[in-house]
């Protein structure tokens, strides 16, 4: 709610920053405008402390690798695009500041007096924030993305990491932000159209740097960059922003020209301060459902065999060799169970299933072809996403997706192929 965007300040203890939230219109379009000013430096004094303050129980400290593993989603997907086509442009809600210090905000100037922030200090910050513990997780999760990126991009380890513009109040805010809206309306899967990143040079605190810069084209790796809309004459421009593609980063979406298949069950833009002539300069949001209730007969299902037998004596090349050989028969699947057996012998349980027309054929397989001497078959109902495949380009390669729907074509889940990975 409007509320809670304007309460975050006061709930992590900067009484003195403010959030404003407006309309404005852009190229006709009327689209949410969210500013973030500062009338004193409480906001500097609170990042000092936290670097001794230690983390409260109950908080998770996220520390290299970890952070990876914060990535998940839950619930509906989203996608978005605007804001000159990219996705996550201007920090998802249209604040367009980013890298350059031609930024928007009003009060004080974040960085006029070359404040910066070590990332350790700004992540021991946002872990001891009073905040539901999923936006915790993935504000650092963005930021160390961030970070990383910088790291990279100056030769250094992370932990010397210090942020200039996106370490001061206003780029705090504005992943905060992004990290509460994440984390409030849950998602199975983002989804987005590629990023436009802008042209010519562009001045930040480590001088004049050609746009993206660096650490900007760290985060880009793996994703599409589109070109500059021919709409936008401006001749030295930065479209997307550290910030907006660390958060990006940290979504992991899958990149798509057109919208998703699904009920679109609510929609909304949010507007950059840059006002180009002509082109509408939103992020547009989308949230989408399938459109359909949690019911099984959603997904398609069909009666399938089940064969179950225990070895004790076997080895594991011969399960091995016996497992490639009923899969190449037909076999759906199979998986093997360790387990304990009579006289208390290690054994394995293996339970296969085939469609009902090769019951015969696998029954034999499994009585001539492994150390069994018997087989229990049952029939069992199987319910399972429709499956097709598509190729994309990651990093250079070519790498086939698994992509799963239900029966009405609604995308659920999609994972790559193991063995086309880079």
């Amino acid at each position: 709610s409007r509320q809670e965007v304007e309460d975050l300040p006061r709930r992590i203890g900067w009484p003195d920053v403010k959030i404003e939230v407006s309309s404005v219109v852009r190229a006709t379009m009327k689209a949410t405008s969210i500013d973030v000013s500062a009338q004193g430096e409480s906001w500097k004094q609170s990042l000092k402390e936290s670097a001794s303050a230690p983390i409260p129980s109950g908080k998770i400290e996220i520390r290299g690798k970890a952070h990876e593993a914060t990535h998940s989603l839950s619930a509906r997907p989203v996608h978005s695009d605007g804001g000159a086509g990219s996705p996550l442009h201007n920090h998802m809600h249209g604040d367009s500041h980013g890298h350059t210090h031609g930024h928007s905000h009003g009060g004080t100037h974040a960085n006029a007096d070359g404040w910066h922030t070590q990332y350790a200090d700004l992540d021991r910050f946002l872990a001891t924030r009073d905040l539901p513990i999923g936006v915790i997780e993935k504000a650092r999760s963005i930021f160390y993305n961030l970070g990383r990126a910088e790291a990279e991009a100056h030769g250094m380890a992370i932990e010397y990491v210090a942020f200039h513009e996106v370490g001061a109040y206003d780029s705090i805010i504005d992943v905060l932000l992004a990290a509460i809206c994440i984390d409030r309306i849950g998602v199975d899967q983002v989804e987005c159209s590629s990023i436009p990143v802008g042209r010519g040079m562009i001045q930040i605190a480590h001088g004049l740097q050609p746009v993206p810069p660096p650490a900007s084209a760290n985060l880009l790796r793996g994703m599409p960059v589109a070109p500059v809309p021919i709409a936008i004459q401006k001749e030295n421009v930065e479209l997307a922003t550290p910030t907006g593609l660390a958060i990006l980063k940290t979504l992991e979406p899958r990149f798509r020209w057109d919208w998703p298949s699904g009920i679109l069950e609510n929609a909304g833009m949010g507007a950059g301060h840059m006002d180009f002539p002509g082109f509408p300069n939103v992020v547009r949001i989308g949230v989408f459902s399938s459109g359909v209730a949690a019911d099984s007969s959603n997904y398609a299902k069909e009666t399938v065999c089940q064969l179950t037998f225990n070895v004790d004596d076997q080895t594991g090349e011969e399960t091995g060799r016996f497992i490639d050989r009923a899969m190449k028969e037909g076999a759906l699947d199979i998986q093997v169970i360790p387990a304990t057996g009579k006289k208390g012998r290690p054994s394995m349980v293996i339970q296969l299933l085939a469609r009902e027309e090769q019951k015969d054929r696998m029954i034999d397989l499994v009585l001539r072809s492994t150390r069994s001497f018997g087989v229990r078959v049952e029939k069992v109902e199987r319910y399972r996403l429709e499956t097709r495949f598509e190729e994309r380009d990651v990093q250079g390669s070519k790498v086939k997706y698994r992509i799963g729907t239900n029966l009405a074509g609604a995308f659920i889940k999609e994972k790559p192929e193991f063995d086309d990975l880079p």
